[in-house]
């Protein structure tokens, strides 16, 4: 299977593939899906909460990143002071299983570390902005480490 341009649908239900290690989202990609395929991961930053509420995106991952050190999958806001909200589910290689949730305080990033977490594909994060400094944030986490302290979720809510 290979990503074709896309379906130009407007700019609702676009499908962008990204394969820098860093990839901004803009307040005009409301509504679009974009799909991780860099197996050194990248960090998306989501927009401003200047952005409507009700901005929408989704982030899947399509690829495994190696287990290397600094390879990350990361999700964050435009500045430390919007904060995010919500819960990842997290399933290790090992079968085992967590749900994490944002303390709603202080966490502004959501990191999957290659080397600690693995970072499989078939991860998925829809991010909604709900309101002044707030993202709702839910997922799944695909972690790959085969075994030891590293095959056992991991809390990916941050404020670093």
């Amino acid at each position: 299977m290979g990503f074709s341009r896309g379906h130009d649908h407007g700019t609702i239900h676009k499908v962008i593939q990204v394969t820098a290690q860093t990839y901004t989202i803009t307040p005009e990609q409301s509504g679009f899906t974009f799909v991780q395929n860099h197996g050194s991961g990248c960090t998306f930053t989501l927009p401003a909460d200047t952005t409507e509420v009700g901005f929408h995106c989704k982030i899947v991952t399509a690829v495994n990143v190696a287990p290397a050190g600094g390879k990350q999958i990361k999700i964050t806001t435009a500045a430390s002071d919007q904060l995010m909200l919500g819960s990842i589910a997290s399933v290790g290689a090992a079968a085992k299983q967590d749900v994490f949730t944002a303390n709603g305080s202080s966490d502004y990033n959501i990191t999957i570390d290659a080397v600690t977490d693995g970072g499989g594909p078939g991860m998925w994060f829809e991010c909604i902005l709900v309101g002044v400094d707030k993202w709702l944030i839910h997922g799944h986490a695909n972690l790959t480490a085969p075994g030891g302290i590293n095959a056992t979720p991991t809390d990916p809510w941050s404020d670093s």
